[in-house]
């Protein structure tokens, strides 16, 4: 992926950073492999959700 990204000093938009990744994510994919305990991503996404909103409302209610 470096190979692809590494030497872009700007980037003009969300967008074409977005084009960028994903150009590189297809062209490893291949070589790419299954990640242990790769089922129990969900749990972990949920948990991270649960910790970041958690953190917005510690955030919010500070600033109050």
């Amino acid at each position: 992926m470096a190979q692809r990204v590494g030497k872009v000093d700007h980037w003009r938009t969300s967008d074409q950073k977005q084009r960028w990744l994903a150009a590189a994510l297809l062209d490893i994919e291949p070589r790419l492999r299954r990640i242990k305990g790769f089922r129990a991503l969900p749990l972990l996404r949920q948990a991270l959700r649960t910790a970041v909103q958690g953190g917005e409302a510690t955030a919010a209610i500070q600033a109050a």
